[in-house]
């Protein structure tokens, strides 16, 4: 049976948990450890810089992602990854640019299913699989409905693509 969106949210998003992980994140013992948590990277505006270097991130036939150059007709990124993150940091990489430029601030920190968690970094966000045993999302929109996020709906569109499909 399909689930809808909120049910979805309702059985993998467990609890808010920002003012948890703020407090410990004081602590110098956790700030090292976990400083991942404290920002995101923004790969739409990675991906757009990209694409004003006249490259394209685009899956092959073997829907297996790569970096190609629309100018000189090649792929600048082979298409040998599972997913569109890998392909842009190889292509940041061998073109040494700098992630962190396209770095965005963290909101708010979600307990979530390892399901989910799963789910989210195969879509590129910030997570921990083990911050002291528990499954955490750093959430990088506040003041709307989790179910609004666009990467929530992302995955809600794979899911029900892959239920229907």
């Amino acid at each position: 049976m399909t689930r809808t969106i909120r049910e979805l949210i309702t059985n993998e998003v467990i609890y808010f948990i920002s003012p948890l992980v703020d407090e410990l994140l004081k602590q110098e013992k956790y700030r090292e450890e976990f400083y991942h948590l404290t920002t995101s990277t923004d790969w739409d505006e990675a991906e757009k810089a990209i694409n004003q270097n006249i490259c394209v991130v685009q899956p092959d036939v073997d829907n297996l992602w790569g970096v190609y150059d629309k100018d000189n007709d090649y792929y600048t990124v082979e298409p040998t990854h599972e997913n569109k993150i890998d392909a842009i940091r190889e292509y940041f990489s061998d073109v040494n640019w700098d992630l962190s430029d396209y770095h965005c601030e963290v909101c708010e920190y979600w307990l979530v299913s390892e399901w989910l968690l799963n789910k989210l970094e195969d879509k590129g966000e910030t997570v921990e699989r083990d911050f002291m045993g528990l499954c955490i999302w750093a959430r990088t929109t506040t003041g709307q409905s989790i179910w609004c996020d666009y990467v929530i709906q992302e995955i809600y569109s794979d899911l029900i693509s892959k239920t229907n499909g």
